[in-house]
């Protein structure tokens, strides 16, 4: 009844007031969007029809004198009995936050409207999982192509110095033959061959 809703707006307003000097707690962006998740797939869990259909059921459902509007109570209702949402998992004061976010203008009511614009907060659209999947698979390319480059890179350094390792010694031993501090010459070893060097 209209008496009974006019109740409602009064004690929900006193209620959700902040204690103290301390301003009343409002929900940002990411909360709202996290827990407009959470409430999709707590209802994805019950109902065959997830989505703007669902949630205009479910409102309706809590909205027992068919005004149109929701109070914080009844609000709490649906999110503690019906979508099973634990103070554990959401805490009173982040629901009233949460609250505090939907009723703007301070009514002490939310209409169908905005809760299910806060509820269209929480799903993904296909195009946005298209671009989200096509990200992702440039990302996983980029890594592979990285890491292909980096063991390129890798063994080719290490041929480098393979190579330059063989000319040190091949020196050393000629300039040890040339002052007489060894007795075989280098240039009677079979010829050297860098090991970047192809066979055929």
């Amino acid at each position: 009844s209209e008496v009974r809703r006019e109740r409602d707006e009064r004690l929900n307003r006193r209620s959700l007031q902040a204690e103290g000097t301390l301003p009343p707690k409002v929900a940002s962006k990411e909360d709202l969007d996290m827990v407009a998740k959470l409430f999709n797939k707590r209802l994805a869990d019950f109902i065959e029809e997830p989505g703007p259909s669902g949630w205009y059921k479910l409102f309706n459902h809590i909205d027992d004198d068919g005004s149109g509007k929701l109070s914080f109570w009844e609000l709490e209702d649906m999110v503690r009995n019906e979508l099973k949402v634990s103070t554990s998992t959401l805490t009173q004061d982040q629901l009233q936050a949460i609250w505090r976010a939907l009723d703007q203008d301070g009514s002490g009511l939310i209409s169908c409207g905005e809760f299910g614009n806060f509820m269209r907060r929480g799903v993904q659209s296909k195009g946005e999982d298209a671009r989200s999947k096509l990200v992702k698979a440039r990302q996983k390319e980029t890594s592979v192509l990285k890491q292909d480059h980096k063991q390129l890179l890798d063994k080719w350094r290490s041929e480098i110095e393979a190579d330059a390792n063989a000319r040190r010694q091949k020196a050393h031993a000629q300039y040890a033959f040339d002052w007489g501090l060894s007795k075989e010459s280098p240039r009677t070893k079979p010829p050297w061959k860098s090991p970047r060097a192809q066979v055929f």
